[in-house]
C-alpha cells in the first residue's frame, strides 16, 4: 500500500487500547496520526490540524449518535470520515453513509480491511484537491471554446464574441498574423445559431486575380 507522508489521520475513540493499537498500526506505515477521546478534542483537533481522514468511534461519551459525524462534514467538507464502532448494524451504516460517511469498520478492527479503506481514501482526498486545484485556476482563466485568457483585454473579447455570436450581424477581425483570428472566428461558428451547420472557410488569398 502507498500512502504519502503528508497523509494524516485522526483517531478519536475513547477507548485508550483501540486508538493505541490503530496508533501502532498505521505509524509504522507512514501514516501521521493523532489521537482524540472526546468529541469536543476531535473538533479542536480538525480545526488546528486539518486531517485528511478521521477514524471516528461510533459511541462516544459526550457525543449524540451521528452529530460529530456531521459536525465534521459541515467543517471540513473535504475530510474524509471513517466509523468505527463495536454496535454496527445496518440501519445504522446506511444512517452514517447517509450522513457522509467514507466507510463503516467494525470492532475488532480487520487491520487489512482498514487499510484498504484508507487507501480509497487517500485517492478521493487526492482527487479533491486535485479538482479544488482546478477550479481555483479556472476561476483566474477566461475560457472560450478552445482559447484560455488571463488578461482583462482578451476576457473582453470572449465577452463581444458571446454577444455577438447569437446574431446576423457580419463581423469583421482584424489582427496582425499568428493572433488567433482563425479561433476567435472558430469561436464564433459554435455559439452561434449554426453552430450545428457546416463552417465554410475560403482562403481570399488564394483566390486567383
Amino acid at each position: 500500500m502507498s500512502v504519502t507522508p503528508s497523509m494524516r489521520v485522526l483517531v478519536v475513540d475513547d477507548e485508550p487500547d483501540a486508538s493505541a493499537a490503530l496508533e501502532l498500526l498505521l505509524k509504522p506505515r507512514g501514516f501521521d496520526v493523532r489521537l482524540a477521546a472526546t468529541g469536543d478534542e476531535g473538533r479542536a483537533i480538525v480545526t488546528a490540524w486539518k486531517p485528511h481522514v478521521v477514524l471516528l468511534d461510533l459511541m462516544l461519551p459526550d457525543v449524540r449518535d451521528l452529530d460529530l459525524l456531521k459536525d465534521f462534514r459541515h467543517q471540513a467538507p473535504e475530510m474524509q470520515v471513517v466509523m468505527v464502532t463495536s454496535y454496527g448494524s445496518i440501519p445504522k451504516v446506511v444512517e452514517a453513509m447517509n450522513a457522509g460517511a467514507f466507510g463503516f469498520v467494525e470492532k475488532p478492527i480487520d487491520a487489512m480491511l482498514l487499510l484498504a479503506v484508507l487507501d480509497k481514501a487517500r485517492e478521493t482526498v487526492a482527487m479533491t484537491a486535485e479538482n479544488r486545484s482546478l477550479r481555483m485556476q479556472l476561476q483566474d482563466h477566461a475560457t472560450l471554446a478552445d482559447m484560455v485568457a488571463r488578461s482583462d483585454k482578451m476576457k473582453q473579447l470572449f465577452a463581444l464574441v458571446r454577444k455577438v455570436a447569437p446574431s446576423d450581424a457580419s463581423v469583421l477581425i482584424q489582427g496582425e498574423n499568428g493572433t488567433g483570428k482563425e479561433l476567435v472566428a472558430n469561436a464564433i461558428h459554435r455559439h452561434s445559431r449554426r453552430a450545428d451547420s457546416p463552417f465554410v472557410k475560403v482562403n481570399c488569398a488564394a483566390i486567383p486575380s
